[in-house]
């Protein structure tokens, strides 16, 4: 173990304090694509990416794959930077680490297949890892004795899991996969059609968005960004679109799937406000709070609780509240060796890139911060948070 990861491990010994309860934010919808218009630049140096646990009965909205960049924008009304947190405890992190899975407490596991780590779950069984490269990935079981199962060759790149890794949905081209995971199998898969195609400017029709539940989100995507949403329950066979038009967005379900946090449209042009959305009633909006600024969602947003959500605006990282969708918090945006999205460590805590490893921040009060290094300056990695559930 390298004298970097155990500096790293030390430092999870500090934790900060305990938050009132609120909501997270996950997944991309018109973030994504408006996310296209803004320029966009790796930096040199060691990869980095922080992927957060699945939450066990929770879902994330997402278009799930490695960090592409983020807006190099600078807002203004943020939040102060670093100060020494309280002396708590933070959860130990799982870390993977170029070509090896390192739990925390335990001997590193060899990692199967070849080509970068996209993304990495805890999962009750051990771990779902995605490898490969840019064209063609896998999905793999790892579990805790080292062993390994291919699930899913040739896995897209727009995918989403949910119910703690137990359901994967994943869309190539017009054809939209729901596939059950039972004890490193793939036992059902559903295949259906859905309208629109793909082009050499990207996909025009129907987009796999997220889940909420027992449902899909589906996006209309139309060049940039999506002109309405819809969601399908697979229960009932094939898709026929039903797009509510008034709704702008869709970031996160809650861990019920009975909600959905968006956007609609406000009552002026060009004003939206964001939405608490009932997927069982055509996304209907059940509240709303206008004037709020743009906010473009996280890919893994969402907090294990529930409660609150993470995004960008105005260049810096926002914190949302699930039960409203009101903006309640920002803090300055941070300059990473690899651009890459915040994420949550635990219910309180979430972690952003700095130019030397994490920042861990308190959803409560974004002026407590702590920084700890990254396990390596030389190899591309990725931290697992471990969550309750």
């Amino acid at each position: 173990m390298t004298t970097l990861e155990d500096e790293l491990r030390a430092a999870f010994a500090t934790r900060v304090a305990e938050v009132p309860a609120v909501h997270d934010v996950a997944g991309a919808a018109i973030e994504r694509g408006r996310a296209v218009r803004r320029r966009q630049r790796r930096t040199a140096g060691a990869a980095f990416a922080v992927v957060i646990a699945l939450v066990v009965g929770g879902t994330t909205l997402a278009k799930v794959g490695r960090p592409d960049g983020r807006p190099d924008q600078r807002g203004s009304n943020v939040a102060a930077g670093p100060t020494s947190p309280a002396p708590v405890e933070v959860p130990k992190l799982d870390l993977v680490v170029g070509n090896e899975l390192r739990p925390a407490g335990r001997a590193p596991i060899a990692l199967p297949g070849k080509g970068d780590v996209y993304d990495a779950v805890r999962v009750p069984a051990g771990w779902l890892v995605v490898r490969g490269d840019k064209g063609t990935r896998t999905l793999w079981e790892v579990r805790a004795d080292g062993a390994a199962t291919p699930l899913i060759d040739s896995l897209p790149a727009t995918y989403v899991f949910s119910a703690g890794g137990r359901v994967l949905t994943y869309q190539k081209g017009s054809s939209l996969t729901v596939a059950g995971i039972v004890a490193g199998t793939v036992p059902t898969k559903t295949t259906i059609q859905l309208p629109g195609k793909d082009g050499s400017q990207g996909r025009t029709g129907a987009e796999l968005v997220g889940r909420a539940g027992q449902y899909v989100v589906i996006g209309n995507r139309q060049g940039i960004d999506y002109d309405g949403f819809d969601v399908w329950d697979p229960a009932n066979g094939s898709y026929v679109p039903t797009w509510n038009h008034e709704v702008v967005g869709v970031y996160a379900a809650t861990p019920d799937g009975r909600s959905l946090i968006g956007a609609v449209k406000g009552a002026r042009d060009g004003i939206t406000c964001a939405a608490v959305l009932d997927p069982a009633a055509g996304l209907r909006a059940r509240s709303k709070v206008c004037d709020q600024p743009y906010f473009a969602a996280a890919r893994h947003g969402l907090s294990p609780d529930g409660r609150r959500i993470l995004g960008q605006s105005a260049g810096a990282v926002a914190i949302a509240e699930t039960a409203t969708g009101k903006q309640v918090a920002k803090i300055a945006a941070t300059e990473g060796v690899w651009p890459a999205e915040p994420v949550w460590v635990d219910d309180q805590t979430f972690a952003v890139a700095t130019e030397g490893g994490i920042r861990y921040v308190d959803a409560a009060d974004p002026a407590r911060t702590r920084e700890v290094p990254g396990p390596s300056t030389s190899e591309h990695w990725l931290a697992v948070a471990l969550v309750a559930g």
